[in-house]
């Protein structure tokens, strides 16, 4: 997987999770792209928008 793919899978999710508070949504679209914690981790190093919201939807949405 690409990570242009997974950038793009990780802005939508960040959109649903910021913008909508749907985080179970968000979830599933994980889950769909089949995208580990690792690569929600490195989306989110590359993007550094959100830091703090998606850390915590990582945290706890994603274990």
């Amino acid at each position: 997987m690409n990570n242009e793919f997974i950038d793009g899978v990780w802005f939508a999710v960040q959109h649903i999770v910021v913008v909508r508070d749907m985080p179970a949504i968000a979830a599933g679209i994980i889950k769909e792209a089949n995208l580990s914690i690792d690569d929600c981790k490195a989306a989110q190093k590359r993007s550094g928008s959100f830091s703090e919201q998606m850390r915590k939807f990582i945290k706890t949405e994603l274990k």
